[in-house]
């Protein structure tokens, strides 16, 4: 069985799902058994490299690539109170994909961080 392919932009990821389809008459129109993005506010002391999770949100969005074509999803983090000039601040995360029916259970693809915010 073929794997997915992807391509990456900075804003958005697409997938090659062989064998999947939106047209059930066509195929299994379940693309995932679990699709999940995780995102993370992270903070670090300046002048260190050590970065420390101080928010962190999980969006299911399985259903809803399941059911759609396509579309725009948004994740996000809860605002953060706590912000002192002593850190910087980034933000990253990862994408957990597990593809129905290939059998490899679930896959990460990290997200690249954002540059530090001072």
């Amino acid at each position: 069985m073929y794997g997915p392919c992807w391509e990456e932009t900075l804003i958005k990821k697409e997938y090659d799902l062989p064998n999947k389809t939106d047209y059930p008459w066509l195929g299994s129109h379940r693309k995932f058994d679990n699709l999940e993005i995780v995102v993370n506010l992270e903070r670090r002391v300046n002048g260190t490299s050590e970065d420390r999770v101080v928010e962190q949100h999980t969006c299911d969005i399985t259903s809803r690539v399941n059911d759609h074509h396509s579309g725009i999803v948004t994740c996000k983090t809860p605002i953060h109170s706590g912000y002192s000039a002593a850190y910087n601040w980034s933000g990253d995360g990862y994408l957990r994909a597990d593809i129905d029916n290939d059998g490899d259970g679930a896959k990460l693809w990290f997200i690249h961080g954002s540059p530090l915010i001072y």
